[in-house]
């Protein structure tokens, strides 16, 4: 598991490329999660602004207009973002 330092430079490092950005599209690679992921969230967030990224303990909020996407940095997951 990431320390709250690493959550907080994770935070900071991709708040830059991401900010004012659009969202184009989404992937889910893995559907075995401890909750199931609702369909709907991916259309929800297509073309949707992230507004801001805030951090509460080790989770990480995408705020956009709609509401707020809550993620963990678990260890195994990987995130990528294009530009």
């Amino acid at each position: 598991m990431p320390e709250l330092p690493e959550v907080e430079t994770s935070r900071k490092g991709i708040s830059p490329h991401l900010i004012n950005k659009s969202v184009q599209d989404t992937l889910l690679m893995h559907t075995q999660l401890r909750r199931k992921i609702p369909q709907s969230l991916f259309s929800d967030i297509k073309d949707k602004i992230l507004l801001s990224i805030d951090r509460r303990a080790k989770y990480l909020l995408f705020n956009f207009s709609i509401g707020t996407l809550l993620i963990h940095l678990a260890c195994p997951a990987v995130y990528e973002f294009s530009p």
